[in-house]
């Protein structure tokens, strides 16, 4: 095992002929021999490699890598001496002679770092995407929150369109940091398929990042396309979602929206995304590359309680495509779910609404805890109690957006209520 010494925001001498006429930091600079510069898509030009050249070269520093990140990642290695780091890049052994006849041995280290052995030095060159792979996930996480904060301040103002979840708390919390709290609004969709219990958290996590909050009604069960629960039913609901909240941002002078959108979400199923992007709200996580779990580790490494907080979709998602959604059925599913937190269930829960059938899904440990004996009694009660007449503990336990038509699972855990 090769460890290899790696400074962040590295100081670096720059001069000429011997006189240093002034300091850098850059990004990375690893085994005091080669510089590392992170940048992102955004605004990236030809500047940053004609900076990262002449630093080479006002340098005693001979190679460095730029790493460019956003939603197409792409690789670029310039070095004033490609001869020597080609090579070791490419074999894993070579002898050779360079032209002034010097013998040179080049080996591969633990397939990481290559090494450079001659009759006066030793030189390192890296693999670049094993060492991107083993090395850059955190300092890329934190390169990625530096761009998203140079985004923000390119446009001055922003509206956020808020639910108070990981994505969408961080994003404010980072425009505040980069524009201050009056320059950012957090706009709130109240409506039925929105949970007491999610609007509270929504409005306490606004007030802890010292976001200003609006809080608006919108009105997507007035739309039969949404309420007739299609399998693209979301596109519907954040179609009135943003053509309700855009005019209140702009009337109260923020003429750019974003919503939180990261870059995970890109590859999944998300008619609601559609929508957003038809109405022009911006998605600057996703636009700068931050993952799920990038923007976790982030909002934690800031001592923010949420951080691991589960996701909570709209009230709408427990009932399978093909079921109306009405106010009475969201509602009875927001009572049941509340029972069973005040039950002690903790972590991922859904409560899945299948006519008389509700179907419990939870993390692995409430399931084992609560499919045999008083627990269950208990659970089933708790449920039963807001007018279900049959439920079910599904024993594979939660599965993101498992709102399917009704299924018979064997050998779970069921009870009629009463």
């Amino acid at each position: 095992m090769v460890e290899i010494a790696v400074q962040r925001e590295a100081l670096i001498q720059v001069g000429y002929d011997g006189i240093v006429l002034g300091t850098y930091r850059a990004d990375l600079l690893v085994e005091g021999r080669l510089i590392v510069e992170v940048k992102t898509d955004i605004g990236f030009g030809g500047g940053p490699e004609r900076q990262l050249r002449n630093y080479l070269r006002c340098s005693d520093i001979e190679v460095g890598i730029l790493l460019v990140f956003g939603l197409k990642p792409r690789f670029k290695r310039r070095s004033l001496t490609p001869s020597w780091a080609s090579a070791a890049v490419a074999t894993p052994e070579i002898s050779a002679k360079t032209s002034a006849g010097v013998r040179v041995r080049r080996e591969r280290i633990g397939g990481l770092l290559q090494r450079e052995t001659t009759t006066e030095v030793t030189r390192y060159a890296v693999h670049p995407l094993r060492w991107v792979a083993s090395s850059m996930a955190d300092e890329t996480a934190h390169v990625k929150e530096r761009a998203l904060a140079d985004w923000f301040r390119q446009r001055g103002r922003v509206a956020i369109g808020f639910s108070g979840g990981v994505d969408s708390a961080y994003l404010a919390a980072i425009a505040v940091e980069a524009l201050g709290p009056e320059n950012c609004l957090a706009l709130i969709g109240r409506s039925a398929s929105l949970s007491g219990s999610e609007e509270d958290h929504a409005v306490s996590v606004a007030r802890e990042i010292g976001i200003p909050i609006r809080e608006i009604e919108t009105a997507e069960l007035a739309d039969p396309r949404y309420a007739a629960n299609p399998t693209n039913r979301c596109y519907f609901c954040k179609n009135t979602l943003w053509r309700t909240l855009v005019p209140e941002a702009q009337a109260a002078g923020f003429e750019t929206v974003v919503d939180g959108t990261n870059a995970d979400d890109l590859s999944d199923y998300r008619p609601g995304g559609r929508a957003a992007v038809e109405q022009g709200i911006g998605q600057p996580l996703a636009r700068v590359g931050l993952t799920k779990a990038e923007i976790r580790e982030l909002t934690r490494s800031r001592g923010w309680t949420w951080w691991d907080r589960p996701a909570s979709p709209c009230l709408a998602s427990r009932l399978p495509y093909g079921i109306g959604v009405t106010p009475e059925r969201l509602r009875q599913v927001e009572a049941a779910e509340a029972a069973l937190r005040r039950l002690g269930v903790r972590g991922n829960l859904r409560v899945r609404h299948h006519g008389d059938l509700a179907r419990v899904e939870m993390d692995a440990e409430f399931v084992a805890r609560y499919s045999s004996g008083q627990d269950l009694e208990s659970l089933v009660r708790a449920v039963a109690d807001v007018g279900y007449a049959k439920v079910e503990v599904d024993p594979r336990g939660f599965r993101s957006g498992s709102l399917n038509a009704l299924e018979v699972v064997g050998g779970g855990a069921t009870l009629s209520g009463h």
